[in-house]
């Protein structure tokens, strides 16, 4: 059995984590992330180290990196599991 998120800093932590992981696997600097969602690069960074993140920027963020929401999702609980 997964462990539980149970704080909305937890999941913050955990999606920052996994967002990080997929932009750098893809080879895709903050600044060109920045771009692609039309934000500051300083606030990618801010998500990445689990300041929330707003729905449809998590959206546009998947589209970006090419992942559909459901597997990131899935990846968010698989990290936190481990």
């Amino acid at each position: 059995m997964k462990a539980k998120l149970t704080t909305t800093e937890q999941f913050n932590a955990a999606l920052g984590r996994v967002l990080r992981e997929i932009r750098v696997e893809a080879g895709i600097s903050q600044e060109q992330m920045a771009a692609k969602l039309k934000v500051h690069p300083n606030t990618v960074s801010n998500y990445e180290r689990g300041a929330g993140i707003q729905t449809a920027v998590f959206i546009f963020a998947c589209m970006a990196l090419k992942r559909p929401a459901y597997q990131v999702l899935s990846e968010v609980m698989d990290h936190h599991a481990q």
